[in-house]
């Protein structure tokens, strides 16, 4: 037993030291698997992720900065040309260099309407630069209409105004490349930024991922260390109750035996002094009557402690005979409760039975019941001085498919400590030690005897005011007679 008993310490040890709050160590396997799957599913959407910023930037490019790079280009391609046929009609007006002129203004108007149509998307720098632009082709072809009529004249002034206005378009031409470019490379970099971020994502996910694996790697090594525990300890637990009921059994074997070898020589002592109580013997005088009724006393007390073991010893192995028979609980109360009304009122206490007007009639052992009610009413005489014992029988319903019989033994008697009642009904504990008489076991039984009727007996009492044992017996029970 010393080795079991080391055994279940290392146990109980291993599991404490293993063992982890309740709550979080119910949530963390589950944090753990939700991270994981987190994890996995936004390291599965970053490419679908990547995939459609970059099909956005290349339709950015497409749709919005190609085309302008491309009007852009040609509008300063075909300025150049225009600027040459523009000359050439002011000083020859042939018919060639009017069809150029045409032609260029046509080419650099469809260039510049791609840039005013983009310039809103691409910034207002662009926009501004498209804006100037614009007012400046507009003055240009309006000088452009005077310098022919000017230089037929023979007269100039309008030339160096015009040469001013293309400078000025051609030095805005190079501003919107310069934006364009410059757009170019934001783009660039906040698509560079925007990887490095989701690399960063990526990094952290994989070190949470991997932390999360670790936390359940190291959850599943405990509920493994758990479990082999937990399988010691129930392993342990069978040992140990295997050794209770063997331990048990041989303590109600020797309460048998014991109590057979103690009733026989009891027995016969008491069969020897009652010879001497009825003259067999030879005439006593009325001293040694005296001393032969104590003996007798003692010796039906001894016999009585006898059964009270033996009836102790059948409880704790299960082997009470209960005989389930049709009982009606009024009279057998009223009956049990007769028994000592003579004791009560010898001591000068007030004996009250209450029955109701249409007693139940139980399915139950009428012998057992008896037994333990007249356990209640003889503790009930015997701690209480003075006052009153009251018996009642009761009808109390739970529920239509749950009623129990509720029988009562109320005293006026000191009443019992609370420290007290919790241990009242265990083996061996008296009320009161100083008193002489009884072993302790009698509680102990009629609970044992309640249980087995599938009852129960409950305490109230109030320390110097009184106690009321309620012995419950079920209404609704189907038994076998």
């Amino acid at each position: 037993m010393a080795g079991s008993a080391d055994e279940q310490n290392g146990c109980e040890a291993e599991t404490s030291r293993n063992a982890v709050p309740e709550q979080p160590r119910e949530l963390l396997p589950i944090v753990a698997l939700a991270a994981v799957l987190v994890v996995l599913l936004v390291l599965a959407a970053t490419p679908a992720l990547m995939l459609s910023r970059m099909a956005r930037m290349t339709a950015e490019v497409t749709t919005l900065m190609l085309p302008a790079y491309e009007a852009v280009r040609d509008f300063a391609y075909v300025t150049e040309r225009r600027l040459a046929a523009s000359r050439g009609v002011a000083l020859s007006d042939e018919p060639r260099y009017r069809r150029e002129l045409a032609a260029g203004r046509a080419a650099e108007d469809s260039a510049l309407a791609v840039m005013i149509y983009h310039a809103p998307r691409l910034g207002p720098r662009f926009a501004a630069h498209v804006d100037t632009l614009r007012m400046l082709v507009a003055r240009r072809d309006s000088l452009e209409r005077s310098i022919g009529v000017d230089l037929r004249a023979g007269d100039i002034p309008a030339m160096p105004a015009f040469d001013a206005i293309n400078a000025a378009a051609i030095h805005q031409v190079e501003q919107l490349r310069d934006a364009l470019s410059d757009l170019t490379d934001l783009m660039l970099a906040e698509n560079e930024e925007w990887a490095a971020q989701q690399r960063g994502a990526a990094v952290l996910l994989g070190i949470i991922a991997a932390a999360a694996a670790l936390v359940l790697g190291w959850f599943g090594l405990q509920q493994q260390r758990l479990r082999h525990t937990a399988q010691r300890a129930l392993a342990l637990a069978e040992q140990r109750r295997e050794e209770l009921e063997r331990l048990t059994e041989i303590r109600t074997r020797l309460m048998r035996g014991f109590s057979h070898d103690m009733k026989n020589p009891l027995g016969a002592a008491s069969g020897y002094l009652q010879l001497l109580t009825d003259g067999i013997m030879g005439a006593m005088t009325d001293e040694q009557r005296r001393s032969v009724s104590r003996a007798s006393g003692s010796i039906d007390s001894a016999i009585h402690l006898v059964d009270d073991l033996l009836e102790l010893a059948r409880a704790e192995s299960g082997n009470l005979a209960i005989h389930w028979v049709p009982t009606d609980l009024a009279a057998l109360v009223r009956d049990v409760a007769e028994e000592y009304r003579g004791q009560a009122e010898t001591r000068g206490l007030a004996f009250d039975v209450r029955l109701p007007e249409h007693a139940p009639r139980v399915m139950t052992d009428r012998r057992r019941v008896g037994q333990v009610l007249g356990n209640l009413i003889s503790n009930a005489v015997k701690y209480t001085r003075d006052g009153r014992i009251a018996i009642r029988l009761d009808v109390v319903e739970d529920t239509e498919a749950h009623a129990q019989a509720a029988i009562s033994v109320e005293d006026t008697g000191p009443g019992i400590p609370n420290a007290m009642q919790r241990r009242l009904f265990d083996e061996f504990v008296r009320l009161d030690p100083s008193e002489t008489g009884g072993a302790g076991i009698g509680l102990t039984i009629a609970r044992r005897i309640a249980h087995a009727l599938d009852g129960d007996i409950t305490l109230r009492s109030t320390e110097g005011e009184g106690s009321v044992f309620t012995l419950w017996l079920p209404l609704n029970g189907e038994k076998t007679v």
